[in-house]
């Protein structure tokens, strides 16, 4: 991010779900998601602050 000039908007548009029974579903089907669904937006919402917030 540090190549961009400014960012006034942040879209966090990535999903993923895998449907299974529950003891079915294990550590390697839940860890993929967690990383999509959650450190991905939190990673991505944290450096783009890091622009964001100094230029406000």
């Amino acid at each position: 991010m540090n190549a961009l000039a400014r960012v006034d908007i942040l879209v966090n548009n990535a999903g993923i779900c895998k449907l299974n029974k529950v003891l079915d579903f294990g550590r390697a089907d839940w860890d993929p998601m967690i990383d999509v669904n959650l450190t991905a937006p939190f990673e991505l919402s944290h450096e783009a602050a890091k622009i964001m917030i100094p230029a406000k």
